[in-house]
């Protein structure tokens, strides 16, 4: 079996998003291993969780709502607008002449 790497994206800043997954608690664990995020809150028997990214000021930036393991799918042609995680900045970049 292969080693694996425990890895962390840092993210700056996340306004209120909400994700309705399958398992919340799951979903949780893979927002904290790999984004950051520490959970504020878990409330509904683990139904509900929510989340600030160690950046944020929020009380919380990411809401996850168990749907459970029967919820349907989405449709494949259904449009998602995407989020995005802004990571901290590391220096000044380079001025567009």
């Amino acid at each position: 079996m292969a080693d694996t790497i425990a890895m962390s994206i840092p993210v700056a800043r996340l306004n209120h998003a909400v994700l309705f997954v399958r398992d919340a608690a799951q979903a949780a664990e893979f927002y904290g291993r790999v984004f950051g995020f520490e959970v504020v809150a878990n409330e509904f028997g683990g139904k509900a969780v929510f989340m600030r990214s160690a950046g944020g000021d929020n009380h919380h930036d990411l809401g996850l709502f168990t749907v459970g393991p029967e919820a349907p799918r989405a449709p494949r042609d259904l449009l998602i607008p995407s989020t995005i995680f802004r990571r901290p900045r590391r220096g000044r970049r380079p001025a567009l002449t």
